[in-house]
């Protein structure tokens, strides 16, 4: 694992010292840590949803967030809104608007 290259190849006649290494690490050498990290994320992405599937069916799961977006969307939302245009509206019709045009 930590021979390089030159080290495998023959030796010429005459013994040569091998190049120096490289400072800086090679890509291959950092890009194992990312591979790895990105492994792991993917796995546990995938054991979680498996659980989760697992734990709650879809059919449940897909109901009791419908219920839940229902409540949260419909009871703020509409039920206030219910008495403000019934109120205002009987109020605006019987006057009409001065802009209207008159019936004949």
């Amino acid at each position: 694992w930590q021979r390089h290259w030159w080290q495998w190849l023959p030796a010429p006649g005459l013994a040569r010292a091998p190049p120096p290494p490289p400072p800086v690490a090679a890509p291959a050498e950092v890009a194992v840590p990312l591979v790895a990290v990105a492994a792991a994320a993917v796995m546990v992405v995938v054991v979680a949803s498996l659980l989760l599937k697992m734990a709650y069916p879809r059919y449940r799961l897909r109901m009791s967030v419908h219920l839940h977006l229902a409540q949260r969307l419909t009871l703020p939302s509409t039920l206030p809104t219910l008495p403000l245009v019934s109120s205002t509206m009987p109020a605006a019709t019987p006057g009409g608007s001065p802009t209207a045009t008159p019936p004949p």
